[in-house]
């Protein structure tokens, strides 16, 4: 799970790398197939924690705390979305990045980066409410 985090890390500083090599070599569209691939993952690891926390609460764990965060995660999901839609709305057919792209450009990354923080702190909540578990629920074999 790390792995994926570090490398959405590094997608991220790719992504939205301000060099001017880069920003010469990147269209809009390009930019926002990159965008609408990340949200996706975003959105697929966001799936399996509520999934996980289905479970865990059907087995009787007390996972409220996780769910709370999850559901700020969705509301941060939802803005996200929201500001990703405007970027898309402003990239039409353009060939070129203007100002007010790049200032939406900064808002969606803005918008990332929070959303990615507040799923790592979920993932680090279910991973040490698991391991409380586990630590008060022995396996025995006999």
């Amino acid at each position: 799970m790390k792995n994926k985090i570090l490398v959405g890390a590094l997608a991220l500083t790719i992504m939205f790398a301000g060099t001017q090599a880069f920003a010469a070599t990147i269209t809009p569209a390009d930019l926002s197939n990159r965008i609408e691939s990340m949200y996706g993952r975003m959105a697929t690891v966001m799936d399996r924690f509520d999934d996980l926390i289905t479970r865990a609460q059907a087995s009787g764990r007390d996972v409220s705390q996780a769910q709370n965060l999850l559901q700020t995660a969705v509301a941060k999901r939802a803005t996200l979305k929201a500001d990703i839609d405007a970027l898309k709305a402003m990239f039409g057919t353009a060939t070129a990045f203007t100002p007010e792209m790049r200032t939406q450009v900064t808002k969606v990354k803005n918008d990332f980066i929070d959303l990615k923080q507040t799923v790592a702190t979920v993932r680090d909540y279910l991973k040490t409410a698991l391991e409380a578990y586990r630590a008060s629920h022995p396996v025995t074999v006999e």
